[in-house]
């Protein structure tokens, strides 16, 4: 693979980002032929999905990538090649000091942190909040028929 459009010596998830644009210019394909050789290939990855992570700048998912290379070049060790830089992104990310903007820098761009505005409470308040409600409505509704 020419190094000038391999992951080699990405360092930030921008850069990987990047690199994932070169390679898709260099492979001549399309976004909707990324997708269909990605089907082919027994991966999920839309069109519209491999667009969206190329128009940012965050790291994407480790499946996406994945799909996104073995699409662009159907070779299985380019694509342990592209995980293993980004697991070198994510290291190194993580490691970034906290005081640098590294713990937001962390969530925004792994891939691996929660949704923004989420905190780890989110669903069993939610589920709690259903469970209150259903359980007011049989209450009204048993001491209304009684």
């Amino acid at each position: 693979m020419n190094s000038l459009m391999g992951p080699e010596t990405v360092s930030t998830p921008e850069e990987l980002v990047e690199r994932m644009r070169r390679l898709k210019d260099e492979s001549g394909l399309t976004y909707r032929q990324i997708a269909t050789r990605a089907r082919d290939s027994g991966d999920v990855l839309p069109s519209s999905t491999a667009a969206g992570a190329l128009a940012r700048g965050t790291l994407p998912r480790a499946e996406l990538l994945a799909a996104f290379v073995r699409a662009c070049t159907r070779d299985e060790e380019t694509v342990r090649e592209w995980l293993r830089a980004r697991d070198g992104v994510v290291a190194g990310v993580r490691e970034a000091p906290v005081g640098a903007g590294g713990a937001d820098r962390t969530a925004r761009n792994t891939g691996d942190a929660p949704r923004a505005g989420r905190s780890r409470w989110s669903r069993p308040l939610a589920a709690l909040a259903v469970t209150t409600v259903c359980g007011t409505a049989a209450w009204r509704i048993l001491v209304h028929s009684a």
